[in-house]
């Protein structure tokens, strides 16, 4: 079986997992891994951070942005197009665009951003910090942009704690997570 073919296989499953979750529980869990924010506290004042506006039975980002928000942190939200994402800046209370897929976005007017801490949406994820995306490998893209522009990015996966795997079958493109939030905990990949 191919590296793409597992990818497929353990998405579907863990994406099952999650999507059993009650929306109480996924409320719940959500708010205690806003509780898990201490370690990046002092990167949130090196520039900004990029949260997402969740989907499906994605972790709901928006208590960790708020808290980020709260203490002093500049926003932004991915914005998806054909030819790659961007950032652009967000503040709670302004207008976001409905944009497909059940996706909302920072209208065309609001500035472009480019973060310093990247909250990033996964389907599952392992110890040693890799990640397995939803497919269309946007994320993977942007990171791969950021990091070729030599300035720092601090890549955080959010996630709830069932979503973790045994090993996800990385891929030489693919980058590891500097850090994991749950709501059980804050990881810090390890290659063991």
């Amino acid at each position: 079986m191919t590296h793409a073919l597992d990818k497929a296989a353990i998405r579907q499953e863990v994406l099952a997992r999650r999507d059993a979750l009650s929306d109480h529980d996924r409320a719940r869990f959500s708010a205690a891994l806003a509780e898990h924010a201490l370690p990046f506290r002092a990167a949130i004042h090196e520039g900004p951070v990029s949260g997402f506006w969740p989907i499906r039975s994605e972790v709901d980002p928006r208590p960790l942005m708020r808290l980020f928000a709260a203490h002093g942190a500049e926003l932004c939200l991915p914005v998806v197009r054909k030819a790659g994402m961007v950032f652009r800046s967000y503040r709670f209370g302004d207008a976001l665009v409905s944009a497909g897929f059940g996706l909302s976005e920072p209208p065309e007017s609001a500035p472009q951003s480019r973060p310093r801490v990247m909250l990033t949406p996964l389907a599952a994820f392992d110890r040693r910090g890799d990640r397995i995306g939803y497919g269309a490998g946007y994320y993977d893209r942007a990171i791969a942009r950021f990091l070729g522009d030599g300035r720092p990015l601090t890549i955080v996966g959010l996630a709830f704690s069932l979503q973790e795997v045994e090993r996800v079958p990385a891929e030489p493109h693919d980058r590891r997570l500097d850090w994991i939030l749950t709501e059980r905990e804050v990881i810090r990949p390890t290659l063991v």
